[in-house]
């Protein structure tokens, strides 16, 4: 049981914060306040998001509820009206809400009603950073997806975590002077591009000692071992890897890890600051970031539309003192709906009729050592599938692009090739991939934990495809929306959100 019905509730995420990049897990990285906060918490290490990229996966976790439930299910879309989000049920619980660092999941409008709200704090604001800035865009646009990673040595309080950290601080210190618990979301935005960092803190990354696969360095043409979706050959020579050097991999590690050191410093400051203030036994902290990042692992960087486990498969720490055990390690497989549940299980609130995910308070608590049997993950609607079968196809319409308003990819980056929809099963023990281009893949994970040998094509694991293929139709029948247009409406009454919500009500007439 909580300790008292309404605790506070400090929510830190992080964005492209792959799960193994920890100290508590790998011991090259330097993140010791996360490492502190595990120490003094649970730590879930099979924790995966629903979706790979940015907007999807804040939707997810703040809904509770899958992507094609939410119908969130790409970068250019943001949360509807009808949603039951977790600051819409704790504002309705007496809570006082904010937000500070990356929105991305919000209208402008939908902002309005939360307590405290500076959002989408960026890097920049001198000439110096605005010039590093661009450099570092040019280079990812016309070097690769790999080049723009570079050390600076600019001042640090004009970077996005600096003011990221700092807006957090100045939230805790405001909500303290109120009697009212808070429900606070401090939302950092890196280690996102651009991928840059502090030049301090490359002592503690030296190139030369990171672990990189020099397998995968140098013409691939994106075919790993035994040929993986067409998407994955045409995206990596949209992220032009063929010309990144085995100095220019380790870079990007080096400059990759030192962003989530230097948001680790911030956090640090941000949990001290919760001493300070008192606040430390009755406040729930959650650490965890949206989805990861491929950090050289199948040979390419950043993110993208697929389905790996380096993308999905996220850090997770809770703490809260005198209700979950300190230093945890907990294995069952956790979909990240799962914390919405969760939180209102802590807060003392029903989760709304919709929600998918599954209340983690027992895992925490210890009274059972499993959670789910499967975990799902998808992209894209289901009308979306990449017109572009290879890359000179795709750059040269991208190109042509630039001269032709209302064309689908002239505000798109020559690296950001059209997305495929597609859905995910996994096991603690088997992956399946299905892609609407009739495609498929299958990971033996014990025997291939980095997912590098596509058994889909195999003659002899066709039947076990099609089990697979079963399994999933099978979520997605269980998991179609539960709710109709009623429920929307009566939501809207029950949890009000703003003028959005307002306008769900039939309005007299003049």
């Amino acid at each position: 049981m909580a300790r008292t019905d309404r605790p506070n509730i400090l929510w830190i995420m992080s964005d492209q914060h792959r799960a193994d990049a920890l100290g508590a897990v790998t011991p090259w990285m330097h993140t010791p306040s996360l490492d502190h906060l595990a120490a003094e918490g649970v730590s879930l290490r099979r924790m995966f998001a629903q979706s790979p990229v940015c907007v999807p996966s804040r939707s997810n976790f703040v809904t509770g509820r899958y992507p094609h439930s939410h119908r969130v299910r790409e970068n250019n879309s943001n949360i509807g009206p009808g949603e039951p989000h977790l600051f819409r049920i704790l504002k309705d619980r007496g809570y006082k809400t904010g937000l500070v660092g990356k929105n991305h999941m919000f209208y402008p409008r939908d902002l309005e009603p939360l307590d405290i709200c500076r959002a989408d704090l960026k890097s920049g604001g001198t000439p110096e950073w605005e010039a590093h800035l661009k450099a570092i865009r040019e280079d990812m646009y016309h070097k690769g997806s790999w080049a723009g990673a570079r050390f600076h040595d600019l001042p640090e309080e004009h970077s996005s975590t600096y003011k990221i950290g700092q807006a957090g601080l100045d939230a805790l210190d405001a909500f303290a002077k109120q009697d009212d618990p808070f429900f606070l979301w401090v939302s950092f935005q890196d280690p996102h591009a651009p991928h840059t960092a502090p030049r301090r803190l490359s002592k503690l990354y030296p190139e030369d000692k990171l672990p990189l696969d020099k397998s995968l360095v140098g013409p691939t043409r994106g075919h790993e071992v035994n040929g993986k979706s067409s998407r994955m050959s045409v995206k990596r020579e949209a992220q032009l890897m063929d010309a990144a050097s085995e100095s220019d991999l380790r870079r990007y590690m080096a400059v990759y890890s030192s962003m989530i050191t230097l948001v680790d410093e911030q956090i640090g400051k941000i949990l001290s600051k919760l001493d300070e203030l008192g606040k430390r036994e009755n406040t729930l902290v959650i650490y965890v970031s949206d989805h990861g990042d491929f950090r050289a692992d199948h040979g390419m960087v950043k993110k993208d539309l697929v389905l790996y486990d380096c993308l999905l498969n996220i850090p997770c720490v809770l703490r809260y003192p005198g209700v979950l055990p300190a230093g945890a390690v907990r294995h069952a497989l956790a979909e990240q709906i799962d914390l919405h549940p969760t939180i209102c299980h802590y807060a003392g609130a029903a989760a709304p009729k919709g929600v998918q995910g599954l209340s983690l308070d027992a895992l925490l608590e210890g009274s059972t050592d499993r959670h789910r049997d499967e975990v799902h993950a998808e992209i894209c609607p289901p009308l979306f599938e990449n017109p572009y079968s290879d890359f000179p196809t795709f750059i040269s319409e991208w190109k042509r692009s630039r001269d032709e308003p209302g064309h689908p990819l002239r505000y798109s980056a020559p690296f950001n090739v059209p997305g495929d929809h597609v859905k995910m099963v996994r096991t603690p023990t088997h992956k399946y991939i299905w892609l609407k281009r009739g495609e498929e893949e299958l990971y033996d994970l014990e025997a291939d934990p980095g997912e590098r040998r596509n058994l889909a094509r195999d003659p002899a694991r066709q039947a076990e495809c099609a089990a697979f293929r079963a399994r999933l139709f099978e979520w997605c029948v269980r998991s179609e929306d539960p709710r109709d247009l009623q429920d929307d409406r009566d939501i809207a009454r029950q949890l009000p959100w703003g003028e959005p919500i307002v306008a769900w009500e039939a309005k007299p007439k003049a």
